[in-house]
């Protein structure tokens, strides 16, 4: 498992056997905690090797001025994903502000010495509100905003030669919503500092019947249909072609669950399956995306991946494409995506695929399915190439799906995005208001949840030409659906019991990151328990305030520190055996040892190397489920894990160098051999000891 944790993680990476740190730097004076033995300086952008003339011990890495030349600030740069974009560039501006003078600090054009504070030998009394943990040498951070995604993101991180000083495009952090690729990066590290999820949406309020007859449905003809105004369904039982009518009248709201029968204008039956009352709707409201097999079949029957995975129709009964909005709200005592065809076909809105939101939801709605021919998932990973099979194409959204479709599919949408699918509908029918309403009544998309509770352009689709009745919307808010009957919250995003959960990252190399970059992630992950960012002077609250404030308030996500609790470590497995899904991978996360000489009775553990020092007591270990000793066997967890508590280390406490001791006297497990790794879950009190920054 790698190492996650820049201020404990990059301490302990020697000793744990992984891949050891490229950057260690001392302490400066007035940070908490002992300082390192000893100093390595990277490398900065113009200057080959280290160390460099004119770069002192951390927090004072700004380069020595030349006489009548400015001190060069450090610019970090950033690429990936799309959903991290906006939130780190405002984390990214407030550390900017952070260095700002007077607030950190100042070296006049004729100075010849490293950057100072009022604490140290050579005061500047000038700088009397520096603030050395928060930016002191004022470092860049630059949020590239290239559509790129994570995976791109990641490729740009670690796609050259891996000495290269800041990646092979100059990035020297990925931003990512799955974790990191060790295929693509072997030596990335990923730190997760929010939770996420992801979540389909469709349009429940929206009465396209309002903007007149949609002639364009009612006349176009479907490749799969002789007559004009019929579009194709596949019977459930054996994958044999219906074509249907459209609706001559027009449509009301179908994702709430509208019929033929009922008028343009109901609302949805919230106590479906009961009785609706009047004026509401009496099919059945879409508002609950399942990825769980009907009948006990396989994954390939789930309504998740018939609308977005499975292409076409099959023999296989409960396997045919889902195309009609009545075989979701027409149900007749059917399971939905059996129901009766009504002639509204469902128009899927794809996502770029370089975004982690399309392989989070397709890894959700192909259900474990291995090496299939659509949302193939290998066992480790989306395959990008096969998302979108079924995604619109142009007027006729069940005609060209998929990015294959014809020249080329026009209806690729950004994530979390949702006016683009007005301007989908402006482009399929200008000018025409009651098409542009069909095209948006009968779309199904999904979005990050943080978005959709913070961005009110992203949830909105407009009609964007054509007549607009007065007094009636051109706009409409589209409504997340619950997956598995379960709703996104913080809660089920840190349990991950919501099955689209998802962690935010920030990716960088063990062999090219660099100090500046070290110091903001670092500052980004911290706690504020260790060290404790200062005052901004600007709006007044600590730094570590407007943190959470950001990530929580202004984002919609849920913020974590290296101080975080995480899963269990039996639990790390997401959803579908697929990155991205639901990993609880945080700042602080599990920190893997090997495991040696523990024994059912004995509270002492032996590792085969000695203890990491910056390992302590209070440290909580944990063995996972499958080994044939557990511990704690109290534990809420047990025995699918088994945490104690450390009381002792090495000759401090009367033990080997090798040795730890926990609480109580180890059970027998659930396996039949010696377990192969204990772990330090990473939630034990935070270190005062800090090699990089913060």
């Amino acid at each position: 498992m790698n190492l996650r944790r820049l201020r404990q993680g990059f301490a302990v990476a020697s000793s744990l056997g992984a891949a050891a740190m490229a950057v260690v730097l001392l302490l400066g004076v007035g940070m908490a905690g002992p300082a390192s033995a000893a100093i390595t300086l990277p490398p900065f952008p113009g200057q080959a090797g280290a160390p460099v003339s004119g770069f002192g011990e951390y927090p004072w890495w700004l380069p020595q001025s030349s006489p009548g030349v400015d001190p060069i600030s450090n610019v970090d740069n950033s690429e990936g994903s799309d959903a991290t974009l906006y939130v780190m560039e405002t984390i990214g501006s407030l550390y900017n502000n952070a260095g700002v003078t007077p607030f950190s600090c100042t070296i006049t054009k004729t100075a010849d010495s490293d950057c100072q504070q009022p604490s140290v030998s050579t005061p500047n009394p000038d700088n009397t509100q520096s603030d050395e943990t928060d930016n002191f040498s004022g470092s860049e951070e630059l949020q590239g905003t290239n559509d790129v995604g994570s995976g791109n993101g990641q490729a740009e991180l670690c796609g050259g030669t891996p000495a290269a000083p800041a990646g092979p495009l100059g990035v020297d952090y990925a931003r990512s919503s799955r974790p990191v690729s060790t295929t693509t990066c072997p030596t990335g590290v990923d730190l997760g500092f929010a939770k996420d999820s992801v979540v389909a949406t469709d349009f429940q309020a929206i009465d396209p019947a309002l903007y007149g007859a949609p002639t364009g449905y009612l006349t176009q003809t479907d490749p799969q249909c002789s007559t004009a105004g019929q579009y194709p369904s596949y019977s459930a039982a054996n994958g044999t072609v219906t074509c249907t009518a459209f609706p001559a009248g027009g449509i009301g709201p179908v994702a709430a669950g509208w019929l033929p029968t009922d008028p343009t204008n109901c609302t949805i039956n919230t106590k479906y399956p009961a009785a609706p009352t009047a004026g509401e709707c009496t099919g059945a409201p879409f508002t609950d995306i399942d990825n769980t097999a009907i009948g006990g079949g396989t994954g390939a029957t789930s309504v998740a991946y018939r609308l977005f995975c499975q292409h076409g129709p099959s023999a296989t009964p409960n396997t045919s494409q889902i195309t009609d909005w009545g075989q979701l709200t027409n149900l007749g005592g059917n399971p939905v995506g059996n129901g009766t065809p009504i002639g509204v076909p469902i128009r899927i809105i794809g996502v770029n695929t370089g975004q982690a939101t399309a392989t989070t939801f397709y890894s959700f709605a192909q259900s474990g399915i291995t090496n299939g021919t659509n949302c193939s998932d290998t066992g480790t990973t989306i395959n990008s190439s096969t998302i979108d099979p079924n995604a619109a194409s142009g007027p006729d959204p069940e005609a060209s799906q998929g990015p294959a479709g014809g020249s080329g599919n026009n209806e690729i949408a950004l994530e979390s995005d949702a006016s683009q699918i007005g301007d989908f509908a402006n482009a399929n029918w200008p000018n025409d208001s009651a098409d542009q309403a069909t095209d948006i009544a009968t779309s199904l998309y999904f979005v990050g949840y943080g978005a959709y509770t913070t961005n009110n352009n992203a949830i909105v689709a407009s009609i964007e030409g054509g007549t607009i009745p007065a007094g009636d919307p051109s706009s409409f808010t589209e409504k997340y659906l619950t997956a598995n009957s379960k709703s996104p919250s913080i809660a089920t995003e840190r349990n991950d019991s919501y099955p689209m959960a998802r962690t935010l990252f920030n990716i960088y190399r063990t062999d090219t990151v660099r100090a500046s970059t070290a110091g903001f992630l670092d500052w980004l992950c911290d706690s504020n328990s260790a060290i404790q960012k200062g005052t901004n002077h600007v709006s007044g609250g600590n730094f570590d305030t407007d943190l959470t404030n950001i990530i929580n308030g202004t984002y919609g996500f849920s913020r974590l520190t290296d101080a975080t609790p995480e899963l269990p470590v039996a639990n790390q497995t997401p959803a579908d055996n697929v990155p991205g899904g639901g990993v609880n991978g945080t700042c602080g996360a599990n920190l893997a040892i090997a495991s040696g000489g523990i024994t059912v009775g004995s509270n002492v553990i032996t590792l085969t190397n000695p203890v990491p020092p910056t390992v302590k007591v209070g440290w909580e270990v944990e063995i996972p489920n499958g080994s044939s000793v557990a511990l704690g066997s109290s534990d809420a967890n047990y025995p699918t894990d088994s945490t104690d508590t450390i009381t002792a280390i090495g000759p401090t406490g009367g033990l080997a160098t090798d040795q730890i001791q926990v609480t109580s006297n180890a059970v027998a497990g659930t396996g039949t051999s010696a377990p192969t790794t204990v772990y330090f879950p990473g939630q034990a009190p935070v270190l005062a000891v800090n090699t990089l920054g913060s």
